[in-house]
């Protein structure tokens, strides 16, 4: 409830921003998937916001292309 007031007040400003929210998830991530996709997101935001070469490699799991 609170992640998607959160999300409603940054969009409402016009703020990018993106809600993940991961089924039977709670504040603590206890699927090897959800960490693993947890990773990914934080990958993509710091890839896009961060850093100084937009060639720059991402991480890519198994199964990724």
């Amino acid at each position: 409830l609170q992640s998607s007031q959160f999300y409603d007040a940054l969009k409402g400003h016009g703020v990018p921003c993106r809600l993940v929210v991961l089924p039977f998830e709670g504040h603590r991530y206890a699927a090897r998937e959800s960490v693993m996709h947890v990773i990914w997101e934080t990958d993509r935001w710091l890839q896009k916001y961060c850093a100084s070469n937009s060639s720059s490699t991402l991480i890519k799991f198994s199964g990724e292309r």
